[in-house]
């Protein structure tokens, strides 16, 4: 994988003979294509668009709705690269990057999570498939989210609190974004980050006539499928 380019130029004189040696070294694109043989993955958070107000994390919805968040839980059970669409095999297999975990994140600390490392095809890959599977999260035996916090609607005065828990397994399928050259890793070897934003993840939800169920479920989807997805390749 050649990520620089250099140009060694001889010069000579018509009556005197001199050597002049340059090496003009400029730097290539961004790689274009993610293929590696070995790939580490990352989970982080971004709560952009949201302050913090007394311990939570507060955000207006596109809506309308002022929420905050006091304790957002997110399951991760499954994660792997798909090949893009002229590379796919069969549709029900798993690509061999597939990690298979069992991670329960604290949303609201935002924190880098460390995945785990897997094989890569070397084949070019297009998108990234994670399920959010059930985990037990304290007393819960199976729990997918785990939203607490209060909402006030559009025009409203009165505040409402909601425990959002959710049960049902979540797949998404989002898509690679921008890749860049990481000189911390070897060549033939990628880091993909799952960058994940809270704060957007309510959008579009009518939380006065949504039940908690619902909301969990809506969240969670919205939160993993609208996920950016930066990668990193070794030059």
């Amino acid at each position: 994988m050649i990520r620089r380019a250099a140009l060694r130029c001889l010069v000579w004189g018509s009556w005197v003979a001199t050597l002049a040696a340059c090496d003009l070294e400029q730097d290539a694109s961004p790689p274009k294509v993610l293929a590696a043989t070995v790939v580490h993955y990352e989970l982080a958070v971004d709560w952009d668009g949201a302050s913090f107000d007394g311990g939570r994390r507060r955000f207006v919805t596109d809506l309308g709705y002022e929420v905050w968040v006091s304790r957002w839980v997110q399951s991760s059970t499954s994660i792997e690269l798909i090949a893009c669409e002229r590379e796919r095999s069969h549709p029900f297999d798993h690509d061999v990057s597939v990690v298979t975990h069992e991670i329960v994140e604290e949303l609201t600390e935002a924190d880098v999570t460390t995945i785990g490392t897997g094989e890569g095809s070397g084949l070019p890959y297009c998108d990234v498939y994670q399920v959010l599977g059930r985990l037990p999260v304290g007393d819960e035996p199976d729990v997918v989210t785990w939203i607490e916090g209060e909402f006030r609607a559009p025009g409203s005065e009165e505040v409402e609190a909601f425990f959002a828990l959710g049960t049902v397994p979540i797949s998404v399928l989002p898509s690679l974004a921008t890749g860049a050259w990481d000189d911390t890793l070897a060549e033939d070897e990628a880091r993909v980050q799952l960058v994940r934003y809270p704060a957007r993840a309510f959008d579009g939800l009518e939380l006065a006539s949504m039940s908690e169920l619902d909301i969990a479920y809506a969240a969670a989807q919205r939160l993993a499928q609208s996920a950016d997805v930066p990668w990193y390749l070794g030059d």
